[in-house]
């Protein structure tokens, strides 16, 4: 059991953005112990009704019995996986606390129209980020976003791609191509490997949304789960082209070309507009999610991207709405 409860003050914050009112049915998928579903049915009070999900038997026995001791009648937690084991809906709010890549077409049906969801997304990599979605329609548009990092959902909610190779030897795509000429230096201004961690994680948020051929590999030794921020020395990232015989690879400030160069020259031409944007974070991402081949949710949509069953619009937000 990876984890159980998460950063209590992270969670408080998430609670205020879901803005659980009296008479509210609110929904929680990954409910562990039950602490958050009972503090959201107090917000909710005595006409509103919770319903937390958990994959865990043991878990959703603990939290059934939390309840209980904390005299939350109107919260009930069930045991099951995702959103199909949530019931017929509609919620008013909807909160996830573990990350997907990619989400059921359910969750479209499932929010009241106007109805918020707090639903944190897996990307690529070591990128990740938590989006308040707003139901309009057939849509949710994403109100405003936050930096984060949970467990990932066990269930099919939860499936993904490889989204970190477990080893870069491991991978291979780049283990039948040799390396190119000499590697040229990407240090984020920072000459020292740690400190480079940020502004390549910053870069990474917007790669992995933009750039397809985009892969994260586990470089050093252990099988571990990866760091929560990343490591120069375990992490790298860059971009594979199959068809090109082309690979990349930054590490520690390097950026190594294997094959032909096109993937390297591709990789120095994203961070041209990553910087030309004053370096974007994930908080300058926005997220519209739409039924497969859906129209787009906002006028202002930059890339598109399918997940599942599911089509995810990204956006970069104005500077002024990045916080």
């Amino acid at each position: 059991m990876p984890a159980s409860c998460s950063e209590p003050g992270f969670i408080f914050h998430l609670a205020e953005l879901l803005d659980v009112r009296p008479g509210h049915r609110v929904l929680e998928i990954g409910c562990g112990t039950g602490w958050l579903l009972a503090i959201l049915a107090h917000a909710a009070g005595p006409d509103g009704t919770v319903v937390g999900v958990e994959i865990n038997p043991a878990l959703q026995a603990l939290a059934a019995r939390n309840l209980a001791a904390a005299g939350a009648t109107n919260a009930i937690a069930v045991a099951g996986d995702g959103l199909a084991a949530a019931g017929p809906g509609p919620f008013d709010r909807i909160i996830m606390t573990a990350s997907a890549w990619q989400l059921p077409t359910r969750i479209l049906s499932l929010l009241t129209e106007d109805g918020l969801a707090v639903l944190p997304i897996r990307n690529k990599g070591l990128s990740e980020e938590i989006h308040v979605l707003e139901r309009r329609g057939p849509a949710l548009v994403s109100r405003l976003t936050r930096l984060c990092r949970f467990v990932p959902l066990t269930g099919r909610d939860g499936a993904d791609e490889n989204l970190l190779m477990p080893r870069l030897t491991a991978d291979p795509d780049i283990a039948r191509l040799g390396e190119t000429g000499r590697p040229r230096s990407l240090d984020f201004g920072q000459p020292i490997p740690d400190r480079m961690m940020p502004p390549a994680l910053a870069f990474t948020a917007w790669m992995s949304k933009l750039e397809p051929r985009f892969r994260a590999w586990r470089l050093g030794p252990g099988d571990g789960p990866p760091s929560l921020f990343g490591d120069p020395e375990r992490h790298g990232f860059g971009l594979v082209d199959k068809s090109a015989g082309s690979a990349t690879l930054w590490r520690a400030g390097q950026v190594i070309a294997y094959g032909d160069e096109s993937t390297r020259d591709a990789l120095f031409d994203h961070l041209a507009r990553w910087t030309a944007q004053d370096g974007p974070t994930g908080y300058a991402f926005g997220l519209g999610i739409t039924a497969a081949r859906g129209t787009s949710p906002v006028s202002h949509h930059a890339y598109r991207k399918r997940r599942g069953p599911l089509d995810f619009w990204w956006w970069l937000r104005p500077p002024a709405e990045r916080l």
